[in-house]
Order: structure tokens, then sequence, then C-alpha cells
């Protein structure tokens, strides 16, 4: 089922805008479900959207949106009882890891705060890391703030606004030495304002 489906939920966890394509072949009953379904997401949406024909509307995509949570324990459980507990506030912490697994599949994900620069071809060549399905980042980088996102052994990079923080994610499908990749992403720092 698509809704259990780790990669998924990982790329709706990432998302500031959903958008329910082609809804002019489902019934009113499946949009009614789509709606109810993306009304529970946690943290809420910025957007959401109904396309016929499959037409998307490129203003949709216009404005301020941050991209939104890498994982976090309750990333894959929306609908949990328990409240999740709060983010740390990224001066008060600025290097957070949290990992995650499920549905045969691994992530780690980091908040980092935007002091901390990354050499960008550091990045490019850990997203290109053969145990990784999916790599996305969106990071200070010596070269300014850039997205990074590696999926299907294809690499996409472009610039962007600054951010609150930079946010990066690992995909797997195998287990995930944390640690040594933790350690991975600290080498690739080119300098901080920080102690992390």
């Amino acid at each position: 089922k698509v809704l259990e489906n780790v990669q998924f939920q990982d790329q709706v966890a990432a998302a500031d805008i959903v958008i329910a394509n082609k809804t002019d072949l489902c019934t009113p009953e499946q949009v009614d479900r789509f709606d109810h379904w993306v009304a529970e997401l946690q943290p809420e949406k910025t957007a959401v959207f109904h396309t016929r024909k499959g037409r998307l509307e490129s203003a949709w995509l216009d404005g301020e949106t941050a991209l939104s949570e890498v994982s976090t324990p309750h990333a894959h459980h929306h609908h949990a009882s328990s409240e999740a507990s709060p983010v740390p506030d990224i001066q008060d912490e600025p290097w957070q890891r949290v990992s995650n697994c499920g549905q045969g599949h691994f992530s780690v994900g980091w908040r980092v705060h935007p002091d901390t620069v990354f050499s960008e071809t550091a990045l490019l060549a850990l997203s290109l890391d053969s145990r990784f399905v999916r790599f996305k980042a969106v990071a200070q980088t010596s070269d300014g703030w850039r997205t990074i996102n590696m999926a299907d052994g294809a690499l996409s990079v472009s610039e962007c606004e600054p951010r609150e923080l930079s946010r990066l994610e690992v995909i797997s499908e195998q287990s995930l030495d944390v640690d040594e990749l933790d350690a991975s992403l600290r080498e690739s720092i080119e300098k901080t304002g920080l102690s992390c």
C-alpha cells in the first residue's frame, strides 16, 4: 500500500505543498479520502491543491516555503495518538540528528545551524554513496544555499533562498552506521561560527 511505503512517507514529511494530481480520474469519495488524509498530516502543510488532467499551476510553487522537518521519530506515524516531542531550538542545539527505520528502509536526518557552512563538493560526494536510495538537503554551502536531491541515481542541485537552518536526510535499504555517517557529514563542514 502506497501510504505505508517509507519512501512515500519521507517525501510527504519533507513536502511543504501536497498536490492531488488528476482528480478528474477520481471518484468524489477518493478525493474526500485524500482531503481527510492530508488534513491529519503533522506538521501541517503550507498548501494543498487538486489538479485536473495533470495541470499544475506554477504559481502554486511560488512564495515563502521551507523544507519541512527531516525525519523525526514520529515522521512515519502521523496518526500516532501521542504528541511528538517538541523539536529543540536550533540556537540551543545547533547539530541535531535523528534516525528512523521501518518498512525495510533506514533514514538519518539532521537539522544544522545556518552558521555552519558545508563544502558543496563534499556534500555532492556524500550524496552519491551507493548505500543511499535517497539523499536530500537544503544546506548552507561555501557557494551559497543549495538544494541537493539524489534519487534513483539522478542527482540535481539548485540554488535556493537562505533558510533558518540546514536540513539533510539520507534513506537506505540497509542498516547504516549512524555515527560513521555523522562523522562523514561533520567532515564536510568548511567552517562554523559555533561548536557543534
